[in-house]
């Protein structure tokens, strides 16, 4: 009988060693997550002082084009129309502010989870040195009048034409999001290599980033 009450006790012991050193565990656990996510916001934020993260560019291509048609006294005097081709660089990221607390947590499998923010167009560039302009004049008409005034209003919507492009590339692409990842990553293996986790890598899905050690 006394055996078995110290086996008992044994057992007891055992299990309360266990779930401690379970306890301890979880405990250590929460305090990295807790490190690692202020780690991530911080250095995020102090990376974008003006609140936006610029973590790709790529070039897009649009064309415009720009048509007046007269008549006079009943008479066609034919139509002007100017195209213009222009590439355009585009510079995208996100809001910093967007990226809170919660949406960056640490598995149990040591996989920091960072759920990334919307993609943004920050600014759009046109290559002006590549740009290309193609008119034609009506036949009655003349190219210092009727031809420059629909290139100058062809130039006018290269900027609107060249954001819709990059809102689009953005959209349909899969490759900003996996820039974004690799851009994230590498701002990212430093701060985690100070709290332990030394191999990181990153894992572009399509809503969100894998930091895995």
């Amino acid at each position: 009988m006394r055996r078995l009450r110290w086996i008992g006790i044994g057992l007891l012991l055992a299990g309360s060693l266990w779930a401690g050193y379970r306890l301890g565990r979880w405990w250590q656990r929460l305090q990295l997550e807790e490190v690692v996510r202020r780690r991530v916001v911080t250095t995020v934020q102090q990376e974008a002082p003006a609140s936006f993260l610029v973590v790709g560019t790529a070039t897009v291509m649009v064309t415009v084009e720009a048509s007046s048609h007269k008549e006079w006294l009943g008479i066609d005097l034919g139509t002007t129309t100017a195209r213009v081709r222009v590439p355009g660089t585009v510079h995208y990221g996100f809001d910093v502010r967007a990226l809170r607390p919660e949406m960056i947590r640490l598995r149990t499998d040591r996989v920091v989870e960072v759920v990334l923010p919307p993609l943004a167009v920050q600014a759009v560039e046109p290559q002006l040195e590549a740009l290309e302009i193609e008119t034609r004049v009506g036949w009655a008409r003349l190219y210092r009048s009727s031809g420059r005034r629909m290139e100058q209003e062809a130039l006018r919507q290269v900027n609107a034409a060249l954001r819709r492009q990059a809102e689009a590339y953005l959209t349909d692409s899969p490759m900003p999001r996996h820039y974004a990842a690799a851009a994230l990553r590498r701002l990212l293996v430093p701060v985690l290599a100070a709290v332990g986790i030394d191999s990181v890598q990153v894992v572009a899905t399509p809503s969100r980033i894998l930091v895995e050690e």
